[in-house]
């Protein structure tokens, strides 16, 4: 089948470029045609918050056409031709943030192509979500399916754009992180990778990583670790859109210490895996959440996840299996977590993490994700 992908690729940085990689590989691997159309770049500058939209160690897709601007029009038409052009059976198109829904509804709306799917990463954005329920529902109406990662996701989608068919489709495992090292098991790969980080075997260690941003929780996770008395190491590395002095600030005020470090530095893939194959878990306690692709690359590494009850996350995490939950936003609940999981003996759960990764890699599947894309009807 001729299909057309509208989403950002590699060298354009972040985890909607690296889902939508994913998605295009599993498709060609299937044998379809794919014609994947990517962003030149995805904000103007004065709107990015981070220090640079690209990762310089990353190549360019093979063969894709990275000629989309959001704000620019003549891009819009640009696509359209080469949509047409390509003879495209069916166009599919990632979506995340209302600044984008104009042009991505205007390419749906005259690309001459159906049936047509959205990929609805946040069907309302984490923050300014009156410009996403003006913006959003005009590109939701020219879809035949939106395809979102969490039930309470199609709660949302029901609700603002009431006559669109909504299916749900969980976030696929992270497994490429992981390339190469197939053949090695989550809980040797957790032993190395301690010892390449210097942590000892007896410390408890936890990492939240990816993008700091309000909604994260990494305030109530600082506040969550000072009261968990058992000595542990808490590492927060990602670029922080919010201005991180004010976590240094709580850091100093709760008195943690070199147990917890602020690591303000993008996350090449390599460290990423490294850190998650390492930590006993990676903790997510966002005040709300759609879905995360942290914690799928954690799933895929065997690392257990304590994370909030908030979106795709109140689904994934299963208590006592691959983690533990706790009420978003909610500092005492989080501490309780923490000491549950601890409680349970870090044997225990390393003894767990060859289950957790395979049974993340067969639930949440990319051809899940490709048979859910290609479905009719």
């Amino acid at each position: 089948m001729k299909l057309a992908l509208i989403g950002p690729l590699p060298p354009l940085r972040g985890g909607i470029s690296s889902y939508n990689l994913n998605l295009l590989n599993e498709l060609l691997e299937q044998g379809h045609d794919v014609l994947p159309i990517s962003y030149d770049v995805l904000y103007p500058a004065f709107l990015f918050p981070g220090s640079n939209q690209y990762d310089d160690n990353a190549d360019p897709v093979v063969d894709s056409y990275p000629i989309l601007n959001a704000w620019k029009p003549n891009t819009w038409l640009t696509a359209i031709k080469l949509i047409r052009s390509f003879g495209a059976e069916r166009l599919i198109v990632q979506h995340w943030h209302p600044f984008f829904a104009p042009c991505l509804r205007f390419i749906a709306r005259w690309a001459g192509v159906k049936p047509r799917v959205v990929i609805a990463h946040n069907v309302l954005p984490h923050e300014h979500a009156a410009i996403g329920r003006t913006l959003n529902p005009g590109l939701y109406r020219q879809a035949d399916r939106v395809i979102v990662g969490a039930n309470d996701q199609l709660s949302v989608l029901q609700k603002i754009a009431p006559r669109t068919t909504g299916v749900v489709q969980p976030h696929p495992v992270y497994s490429h992180f992981f390339a190469g090292r197939e053949d090695c098991e989550p809980l040797t790969r957790y032993v190395e990778a301690r010892k390449t980080l210097g942590i000892g075997e007896e410390t408890p260690y936890f990492v939240h990583l990816g993008l700091v941003r309000e909604y994260k929780g990494v305030d109530v996770l600082l506040r969550a670790v000072a009261q968990v008395e058992r000595e542990l190491q808490l590492d927060v590395i990602g670029e922080f859109y919010d201005d991180i002095s004010s976590y240094q600030e709580l850091q100093r005020e709760l008195g943690h210490g070199e147990r917890v470090r602020l690591d303000n530095r993008y996350l090449s893939d390599d460290e990423m895996a490294l850190r998650c194959e390492a930590a006993d878990a990676v903790v997510l306690p966002y005040r709300h959440a759609t879905q995360s692709g942290i914690a799928m690359i954690a799933l895929a590494a065997g690392a257990p996840v304590i994370a909030t009850a908030t979106g795709a996350l109140s689904e994934i995490i299963r208590e006592g299996e691959n983690g533990c939950l706790a009420e978003p936003g909610d500092t005492e609940s989080l501490v309780v977590a923490l000491k549950r999981f601890l409680n349970s003996g870090l044997e225990t759960w390393r003894r767990k993490r060859n289950v957790i990764a395979e049974q993340a890699a067969d639930i949440y599947s990319w051809s899940a994700l490709a048979a859910n894309v290609l479905e009719d009807g």
